[in-house]
This record gives structure tokens, C-alpha cells and sequence, in this order.
């Protein structure tokens, strides 16, 4: 795959670009093998403790599991694949670290939305006066998606004026979402 100038000038100007359809196909399988046991292992735990929510996982709705790679014997081969790294490549430069790995997963049918927001919010939300080097996304979605089944929406810099700035998030009562928007 190659990631041309046009992806790296979406990127630096607008906040994002897409690649559609990139993933091997057995390399999708492995993730989504690996998601459906990282949902179990998380149902279990909330079960466990009587919660039907922690933070902004709601059991059976939504779900964002964060930080278990290394609990992986397979995931690393994404995450450290020869495709991420050309993205973070086009998007960062030549030096990247992993920040986050993390999955979020709505429930068949009965799903719950997410507030608008900055990723960087959330770091900003625990630290108000941090401030870190850009860091990248990227968002793999397990199935085909569209509008009409929880696609993504994407708010470019120059529309959202966010291109050199992170906005001040307040969390929504009820689901726990931080909102910029």
C-alpha cells in the first residue's frame, strides 16, 4: 500500500484522511477474534462487580477497552504492522509511539451514540494544563459501516477551528461522554 501526498495534505490541513479497505482480510479475522474475547473478558468483569456501567462503558451497549494488547499473543502483529507504520509515517513522521490501543464497540441494535468530541479532550479533561505532541487515531472498523449502521463522523479543522487548539470537554451526565461540540 502506498500512502500518497494527497493523504499526508488531507492530514496536516483538515485532521484526517481515509483508507478504504486496507486491512488483509485474515488479519481483519484475527481482530475480530480477538475483539469478541476482549468483550467477554469485560462482560465478565463488570458481571463480576454487579456494574452495568464504568466509566463510559455501558454493558451491552458500548464498550471501550482500553490497554490489553500485551494480554494478546496476536494483536502486536497489527499494531506493530508494516501498514501502521506507513500510516504513522504519512500522518506523524518517522518517530511515533504507542499512546493507546484501545476498542470501542456498540451494541447490535441497541447501541448508544458518542457525544461530539476531541480525542485530545479526554486528555486534556484528566489534565487541564498538559500539552503533548499530535498523535493519531486510527479508527478500524470490524464490519462494513455506513450512516445507517455507526459509521464515524469526521469534523475537519477548517470547519471545527480546531487545527492548533483542544477544547475544554464537559461530561454528560448519564452516559459519562465528554462533549467539545
Amino acid at each position: 500500500m502506498k500512502i500518497g501526498e494527497e493523504h499526508r495534505r488531507q492530514f496536516h490541513d483538515e485532521g484526517y484522511f481515509i483508507l478504504e479497505r486496507v486491512v488483509p482480510a485474515e488479519m481483519l479475522q484475527m481482530l475480530r477474534e480477538e475483539c469478541s474475547y476482549f468483550l467477554g473478558r469485560k462482560d465478565q468483569e463488570l458481571e463480576a462487580k454487579g456494574l452495568e456501567t464504568t466509566g463510559i462503558t455501558h454493558i451491552g451497549k458500548r464498550y471501550f477497552i482500553s490497554g490489553l494488547y500485551r494480554k494478546s499473543p496476536r494483536l502486536w502483529r497489527f499494531i506493530y504492522s508494516d501498514l501502521m507504520a506507513e500510516i504513522c509515517r504519512a500522518a506523524l513522521g518517522e518517530e511515533a509511539y504507542l499512546f493507546n490501543e484501545q476498542w470501542v464497540v456498540k451494541g447490535a441494535e441497541v447501541g448508544m451514540k458518542f457525544a461530539w468530541h476531541q480525542d485530545s479532550g479526554y486528555v486534556k479533561f484528566k489534565d487541564p494544563v498538559t500539552t503533548h505532541r499530535p498523535y493519531l487515531t486510527c479508527w478500524t472498523p470490524l464490519d462494513d459501516v455506513d450512516e445507517s449502521n455507526g459509521t464515524v463522523y469526521l469534523l475537519p479543522h477548517s470547519r471545527a477551528g480546531t487545527r492548533d487548539r483542544v477544547l475544554d470537554h464537559r461530561k454528560e451526565e448519564g452516559s459519562n461522554d465528554l462533549i467539545g461540540y
